[in-house]
């Protein structure tokens, strides 16, 4: 890969893409910024010029926005060496309290605009890069493999995209050069956290404070974004370790990122094997 990279960085005007495209041009790269508000990057603007920070607006759930910035970016830069697909949104609540039409918006938003992202970004390393190749780091979360009460949305968002990225990555032709990596975000300080960035839905029903959902509900409605002591990671000490795989030769497709999400991965796993192990049993005359 180049030493001078172009990276494709949705979600940049805040949280963990602001926090990646600031490391980017820390270390001489250029930065195609996908935002859906291109007014909140015009102070960065005046700070770099357009062959170092290029701002496209883009709402990534509509897909022939993002194709139309794919194209602007092969005609300004003709090639995109990274993709940060990073565009997303959290919302809190019991599965029977969020209403659908925001339930079907979380989607909208964090699968199939991270799928819209995807298939342009694959189509481009392999079609436009000379030579061919790419990074596609795909911001997922601790939450997608391990979901709690009250976040069944943002993880089945989550969960739905790395089972893509993982059926994708025995797709792509290692001819291609193409290599795709699930980054599971712990908790981290980002704007969502600082600014309680994130809608909660309650139902009339769940009201025992003894139920994990609702006790989770609670805490994310009365918390204190100055003192929430649980959540110790810093964005910017993750962008540089995202910056590090960027140069890796073989990286992971699986990558939690935070000593909480490895927590929560061993946690899982091993609850998943004990399930396995105690039931499986009841396959044992399933054959024809």
């Amino acid at each position: 890969m180049s030493t001078h990279k172009v990276w494709f960085i949705t979600g940049a005007n805040a949280g963990f893409g602001r926090s990646m495209l600031e490391c980017a041009i820390r270390k001489g790269d250029t930065v195609v910024a996908a935002v859906r508000r291109p007014e909140t990057m015009t102070k960065l603007q005046t700070e770099y010029t357009e062959d170092r920070l290029l701002v496209v607006k883009v709402d990534v759930s509509k897909s022939d926005q993002v194709n139309a910035a794919f194209d602007t970016v092969k005609k300004v830069f003709g090639r995109i060496d990274v993709v940060y697909n990073n565009a997303g949104y959290a919302i809190v609540g019991e599965v029977e309290a969020v209403p659908l039409e925001a339930a079907s918006a979380i989607f909208e938003t964090n699968y199939w605009g991270l799928v819209y992202v995807t298939r342009a970004a694959v189509a481009f390393f392999r079609e436009v890069n000379q030579p061919q190749g790419g990074r596609l780091l795909q911001v997922s979360s601790m939450y997608a493999e391990s979901a709690d009460g009250c976040i069944g949305y943002y993880s089945g968002t989550k969960h739905a995209a790395n089972a893509l990225t993982e059926a994708l990555s025995k797709e792509l032709d290692p001819a291609w050069n193409i290599k795709p990596t699930l980054i599971e975000a712990g908790y981290y300080k980002t704007d969502s956290v600082k600014l309680k960035n994130f809608e909660i839905y309650e139902h009339p029903s769940y009201t025992n404070p003894a139920v994990e959902g609702v006790a989770i509900r609670q805490a994310f409605a009365n918390f204190d974004p100055n003192n929430t002591p649980f959540i110790r990671g810093d964005p910017d000490k993750l962008s540089e370790v995202v910056y590090r795989l960027t140069d890796m030769e073989d990286p992971p497709l699986w990558l939690p990122l935070g000593k909480d999400a490895y927590v929560r991965a061993r946690a899982k796993i091993a609850s998943y094997l004990a399930d396995i192990d105690k039931y499986e049993s009841l396959s044992d005359d399933l054959e024809l």
